[in-house]
């Protein structure tokens, strides 16, 4: 727009792209003369065969659609088909001089189609107002002189075709949206690796081909001809019909970060989520079942006093596989940056199911079971505190927590390693520490050195190693 200014030219107007379907059109006018206009045109190479076209030494002859048999036309679609097959982007272009008058009305209507206000004066909508739009601009958009045709490369970003390939072989349905012809844009799908070779592939271009393609799911997608609008069409169409936990948006500066993004971390968070939500499924039924059995037996107080109640000896066992969720992998990335079909374990969900989530609820019966009457096994026919006896079902059940966590970690580091160790340690430090300070006062019957006198014995020992042991066995 600068140069023509700088050459005398006043641009008037630049006009949005106008589509219907096959056709599209891009126009920019500028003053020419006095009294006299040019409009210019970028178009679509396929909208070549929809305008009338002269060329500049056809004496004005016009070569409309039902002349395409000509020397010229033939020899400008053999052209523009070079071009397409080499992967370029191709565009055609061509001016018609015009008069005032004649643009000042074409102007004025093609505004007040574009404009909001015409929706409630024609009761028409948004698809309605494009379709007027397209009719209004073919007014004019005939009479053209033709100027030449291009061929644009539009290079492909690094690690683009590395990217795609990887996804693909991880089973992600990749979806390429373009406003390509569909040479241009077949081409430009198997540089990057969309398609090979050896991949068999459907056109889809009415209706009535879809029964041509099955019930099967494509492992790639390629839509050509698209317009801004039919593109948000499609991923709004494919968003709704998946998943609402499985469907978001990434806005990343380099198609290549999105490789490590969905098969490294994508696998890792999935993962990571899944072990622990089922561990803490368990957790809280084995938890809730010795509670259930402390309470019903055949005293009516609770053998865990409040104390224990505080859950300050619960967030040892709480926090461990917060701390392994976070650290924990199942892989290296650098595995699964080579092995791109260990995505599919998180894509098909195989992590996360009912037979998985059975077996933890069971695990938790079993162990809550096993920590219960193994302890109760050991004062059967002796007398028992009940603070003791609470104190050897928590400190069973802390034990058996981090037991069963740690045949569940797949990727031990000294920080996994260092947490066990110390949430261990808190939880006697808690039990050890109470039992010193604790008074006769506080309570009707206060945990007095109940937990220090109970380490200093052997059965006390045995029974966590045989109820650990237990416990975990069917792990």
């Amino acid at each position: 727009m600068n140069r023509r200014q700088a050459y005398g030219r006043e641009p008037l107007a630049l006009l949005f792209p106008h589509t219907t379907g096959g056709q599209m059109c891009f126009q920019n006018t500028v003053r020419f003369g006095e009294g006299a206009m040019l409009y210019g045109f970028k178009l679509e190479d396929k909208s070549v065969t929809h305008t009338t076209i002269s060329f500049p030494d056809a004496s004005k002859k016009k070569l409309t659609s039902a002349e395409q048999n000509s020397s010229k036309c033939a020899s400008l679609k053999e052209r523009l088909n070079s071009y397409s097959s080499q992967g370029l982007r191709t565009l055609a272009f061509a001016m018609r001089l015009i008069n005032k008058e004649e643009w000042n009305r074409f102007k004025e209507s093609y505004d007040f189609y574009q404009s909001k206000e015409s929706f409630p004066v024609m009761s028409i909508s948004s698809n309605d107002r494009d379709l007027l739009l397209s009719q209004k601009a073919d007014e004019i958009e005939n009479e053209l002189q033709l100027l030449g045709v291009i061929g644009i490369e539009d290079h492909l970003q690094e690690g683009v075709q590395e990217t795609i390939v990887a996804l693909r072989e991880g089973g992600v349905q990749v979806w390429v949206l373009t406003g390509d012809k569909l040479e241009t844009a077949e081409n430009i799908a198997r540089s990057c690796g969309l398609f090979d070779s050896h991949t068999s592939t459907k056109t889809i271009q009415k209706r009535e081909d879809l029964s041509t393609v099955g019930n099967g799911r494509a492992k790639a997608v390629l839509c050509y001809r698209m317009t801004p609008s039919e593109k948000a069409e499609i991923v709004k169409l494919v968003k709704t019909h998946l998943k609402a936990s499985m469907a978001c948006d990434f806005a990343i500066p380099r198609f290549r970060f999105l490789r490590r993004l969905l098969l490294v971390h994508g696998h890792w968070c999935y993962d990571r989520l899944a072990l622990t939500f089922l561990y803490f499924l368990y957790k809280n039924t084995e938890d809730w079942l010795r509670g259930f059995e402390l309470k019903n037996v055949p005293v009516k107080e609770c053998f865990i006093n409040s104390y224990r109640n505080g859950k300050t000896a619960d967030n040892c066992s709480d926090v461990q596989p917060i701390v392994v969720g976070v650290l924990d992998q199942d892989f290296s990335a650098q595995d699964l940056l080579l092995k791109p079909a260990l995505y599919s374990d998180g894509r098909k969900g195989t992590k996360y199911t009912y037979q998985l989530f059975a077996v933890n609820t069971l695990d938790g019966v079993w162990q809550a079971a096993v920590v219960y009457y193994i302890s109760h096994s050991v004062f059967d026919d002796e007398d028992c505190g009940l603070w003791l006896f609470g104190f050897y079902t928590a400190t069973g059940m802390m034990l058996t927590n981090a037991a069963h966590l740690a045949l569940e970690v797949r990727c031990w580091t000294a920080a996994v390693a260092v947490i066990f160790v110390v949430f261990i340690g808190i939880h006697f430090a808690y039990f050890l520490g109470y039992g010193l300070v604790a008074q006769p006062g506080w309570l009707l019957d206060p945990p007095v050195h109940v937990a220090n006198d109970a380490v200093l014995t052997s059965d006390f020992w045995l029974t966590m190693t045989i109820t650990t042991v237990i416990a975990v066995f069917p792990r």
